[in-house]
C-alpha cells in the first residue's frame, strides 16, 4: 500500500510543477507580449 502512496504522492507532486511552470510560461509571455506593445 504504502508504494501506491507514494505514486500518487509523487504524481501529484509533478502536476503540481506542471501546472507551476505553465503558469510561469504563460506569465512571461504575457510579460513579453505586454514589452512588445510598449515598444
Amino acid at each position: 500500500m504504502k508504494r501506491v502512496k507514494d505514486t500518487l504522492r509523487n504524481a501529484k507532486d509533478k502536476i503540481a510543477d506542471t501546472l507551476k511552470n505553465a503558469k510561469n510560461r504563460a506569465e512571461d509571455n504575457v510579460n513579453n507580449a505586454t514589452d512588445e506593445v510598449k515598444d
